[in-house]
């Protein structure tokens, strides 16, 4: 299964009557932007998912699309069903964990005095500066943690006997991938190891072995023809495109035939 993930940006512009003026036209534009996940089928079928992000989480979620979608087992599909829908924590859980798994009180404090002590001689600005790392570090607003929280709370969702069992029986899906630094993080490859995915990475710098990043340059030029006015449209217009431009013999048989022999 070949892959390209890609990020959508076209301007569009909304036509509104000036106040006052009746037959005076004033455009304002603004930029769409969406983020999408393509993938053909050595089969010749294809399929294209939006993502939220380009982050790990993103990813994450749309490798467990792509094993729900081509999983044969009726209690596979159900169970992928039930970790999709249970994926994403909400603000008020991730920073629940978060206080959860924090050191006690009386600990930080500790560090905050020891930070005191050891710094001070510093001018108050450094000091208030090194005091607020401090805090931040253990603020349940902080990003690294808030991160490692929603991927832990995937990798839980995943490591389900039964569903690594089911996975034993269906067919291993190679995934072809660019290098894009998601794609290669040690997250990914639990993720894609649990889902029974094998990665396959192109060549540095060679997207011309990635023969379905041209379906990108076929939307955006029948994109540039309509008029979108918000991302909904423009998810539902890139979607229809994108199978359009990867439905062709050419583009399967340019595949399976030119670029794979290649990767193998």
């Amino acid at each position: 299964m070949d892959e390209t993930s890609h990020i959508l940006k076209i301007q569009t512009g909304k036509q509104l009557y000036k106040q006052g003026h009746k037959n005076v036209k004033e455009i304002t534009k603004e930029e769409l932007k969406i983020n999408l996940f393509g993938a053909l089928n050595i089969t010749g079928e294809s399929v294209i998912y939006p993502m939220g992000t380009l982050k790990k989480e993103s990813f994450a979620e749309v490798l467990i699309k792509l094993r729900k979608d081509f999983s044969e087992d009726y209690e596979t599909v159900n169970l992928l069903n039930d970790i999709l829908n249970n994926l994403i924590l909400s603000k008020k859980e991730i920073r629940r964990i978060i206080s959860a798994n924090s050191p006690s009180n009386d600990n930080f404090v500790a560090r905050l005095l020891r930070s005191l002590k050891n710094n001070k001689n510093d001018d108050e600005a450094t000091l208030s500066r090194k005091l607020g790392k401090h805090c931040k570090r253990e603020s349940t607003e902080n990003p690294k943690k808030q991160e490692e929280i929603k991927l832990d709370h995937i990798l839980n969702l995943l490591n389900n006997d039964f569903l690594t069992e089911n996975l034993k029986f269906e067919r291993r899906i190679v995934l072809i991938l660019d290098n894009v630094p998601t794609h290669r993080s040690d997250f990914t490859f639990q993720v894609a190891n649990l889902l029974n995915i094998y990665l396959l990475f192109l060549p540095e710098y060679s997207p011309e072995l990635n023969p379905i990043e041209g379906s990108w340059d076929y939307s955006k030029l029948h994109l540039k023809k309509k008029t979108i006015d918000t991302k909904e449209e423009l998810i539902d217009n890139s979607i229809k495109l994108f199978l359009d431009a990867t439905s062709t013999d050419s583009l399967y048989k340019t595949t399976v035939n030119k670029f794979i022999p290649q990767l193998i």
